[in-house]
Protein backbone atom coordinates (compact mmCIF):
# COMPACT_ATOMS: atom_id res chain seq x y z
CA UNK A 1 0.00 0.00 0.00
CA UNK A 2 2.86 2.37 0.81
CA UNK A 3 4.47 1.65 -2.58
CA UNK A 4 1.21 2.58 -4.32
CA UNK A 5 1.05 5.84 -2.35
CA UNK A 6 4.66 6.59 -3.40
CA UNK A 7 3.74 6.05 -7.06
CA UNK A 8 0.73 8.35 -6.74
CA UNK A 9 2.87 11.08 -5.18
CA UNK A 10 5.50 10.72 -7.93
CA UNK A 11 2.84 10.79 -10.66
CA UNK A 12 1.26 13.90 -9.20
CA UNK A 13 4.65 15.62 -8.96
CA UNK A 14 5.45 14.79 -12.60
CA UNK A 15 2.10 16.16 -13.78
CA UNK A 16 2.69 19.42 -11.88
CA UNK A 17 6.31 19.76 -13.00
CA UNK A 18 5.85 18.98 -16.71
CA UNK A 19 6.47 21.96 -18.97
CA UNK A 20 4.29 20.40 -21.65
CA UNK A 21 0.55 20.35 -21.32
CA UNK A 22 -0.69 16.89 -20.45
CA UNK A 23 -4.33 15.94 -20.92
CA UNK A 24 -5.71 12.49 -20.15
CA UNK A 25 -9.21 11.50 -21.17
CA UNK A 26 -11.27 8.35 -21.20
CA UNK A 27 -12.67 6.75 -24.34
CA UNK A 28 -15.82 8.88 -24.07
CA UNK A 29 -13.63 11.99 -24.26
CA UNK A 30 -14.11 13.00 -20.62
CA UNK A 31 -11.17 14.79 -18.97
CA UNK A 32 -9.47 12.76 -16.24
CA UNK A 33 -6.31 14.87 -15.94
CA UNK A 34 -5.45 18.38 -17.14
CA UNK A 35 -2.09 19.39 -15.72
CA UNK A 36 -1.15 22.97 -14.73
CA UNK A 37 0.74 23.58 -17.98
CA UNK A 38 -2.30 22.54 -20.04
CA UNK A 39 -4.49 24.84 -17.95
CA UNK A 40 -2.06 27.70 -18.58
CA UNK A 41 -1.87 26.99 -22.34
CA UNK A 42 -5.65 26.95 -22.72
CA UNK A 43 -6.46 29.59 -20.11
CA UNK A 44 -8.27 27.45 -17.53
CA UNK A 45 -7.96 27.83 -13.77
CA UNK A 46 -8.40 25.33 -10.98
CA UNK A 47 -10.17 22.07 -11.61
CA UNK A 48 -12.77 23.48 -14.03
CA UNK A 49 -11.63 21.00 -16.68
CA UNK A 50 -12.12 17.72 -14.78
CA UNK A 51 -15.14 15.77 -15.96
CA UNK A 52 -15.68 18.00 -19.01
CA UNK A 53 -15.52 16.80 -22.60
CA UNK A 54 -12.01 17.40 -23.93
CA UNK A 55 -13.44 18.20 -27.36
CA UNK A 56 -15.29 21.17 -25.92
CA UNK A 57 -12.22 22.36 -24.01
CA UNK A 58 -9.41 22.13 -26.55
CA UNK A 59 -10.20 20.27 -29.79
CA UNK A 60 -11.22 22.35 -32.79
CA UNK A 61 -14.57 21.16 -34.22
CA UNK A 62 -12.93 19.90 -37.43
CA UNK A 63 -10.85 17.34 -35.45
CA UNK A 64 -13.48 16.00 -33.05
CA UNK A 65 -14.39 12.99 -35.21
CA UNK A 66 -10.81 11.63 -35.11
CA UNK A 67 -11.13 10.10 -31.64
CA UNK A 68 -14.52 8.56 -32.40
CA UNK A 69 -13.09 7.06 -35.59
CA UNK A 70 -10.15 5.63 -33.61
CA UNK A 71 -12.47 4.22 -30.96
CA UNK A 72 -14.46 2.36 -33.60
CA UNK A 73 -11.65 1.30 -35.99
CA UNK A 74 -8.39 1.52 -33.96
CA UNK A 75 -7.10 3.64 -36.84
CA UNK A 76 -6.30 7.32 -36.71
CA UNK A 77 -3.91 9.60 -38.52
CA UNK A 78 -2.96 11.53 -35.36
CA UNK A 79 -3.22 8.78 -32.77
CA UNK A 80 0.13 7.53 -31.47
CA UNK A 81 2.05 9.93 -33.70
CA UNK A 82 3.90 13.17 -33.05
CA UNK A 83 2.34 15.92 -35.16
CA UNK A 84 3.73 19.44 -34.84
CA UNK A 85 3.59 19.99 -31.10
CA UNK A 86 0.97 17.37 -30.21
CA UNK A 87 1.16 13.68 -29.41
CA UNK A 88 -1.94 11.61 -28.64
CA UNK A 89 -1.24 8.11 -27.35
CA UNK A 90 -3.77 5.37 -26.60
CA UNK A 91 -3.24 3.79 -23.18
CA UNK A 92 -4.98 0.79 -21.65
CA UNK A 93 -5.51 1.08 -17.89
CA UNK A 94 -7.27 -1.72 -16.03
CA UNK A 95 -9.00 -2.76 -19.24
CA UNK A 96 -10.16 0.76 -20.04
CA UNK A 97 -9.10 2.75 -23.10
CA UNK A 98 -7.58 6.12 -22.23
CA UNK A 99 -5.87 8.74 -24.38
CA UNK A 100 -2.89 10.69 -23.12
CA UNK A 101 -2.05 13.90 -24.96
CA UNK A 102 1.16 15.85 -24.62
CA UNK A 103 1.31 19.30 -26.18
CA UNK A 104 3.49 22.35 -26.30
CA UNK A 105 2.47 25.98 -26.15
CA UNK A 106 3.02 27.44 -29.62
CA UNK A 107 1.88 30.97 -28.74
CA UNK A 108 5.37 32.14 -27.75
CA UNK A 109 6.89 30.69 -30.91
CA UNK A 110 4.18 32.41 -32.96
CA UNK A 111 4.91 35.72 -31.28
CA UNK A 112 8.64 35.27 -31.96
CA UNK A 113 8.04 34.43 -35.64
CA UNK A 114 5.72 37.42 -36.06
CA UNK A 115 8.26 39.73 -34.43
CA UNK A 116 10.98 38.39 -36.75
CA UNK A 117 8.97 39.12 -39.94
CA UNK A 118 10.18 42.07 -41.96
CA UNK A 119 7.89 45.04 -41.48
CA UNK A 120 4.95 44.92 -43.89
CA UNK A 121 5.61 41.27 -44.86
CA UNK A 122 2.37 40.00 -43.31
CA UNK A 123 0.26 42.47 -45.31
CA UNK A 124 1.71 41.45 -48.68
CA UNK A 125 -0.19 38.94 -50.81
Amino acid sequence: MEALRGLQVARSAMMRAALEGIVVMDEAGITLEFNPSARRIFGYTGEKTRGKRVAELIIPPAHRKVLEHYRVTSEGHIIDKHIDELTVSPVMDAGKQLFCSSLRDLSERGRSETAAEPQGASSQT
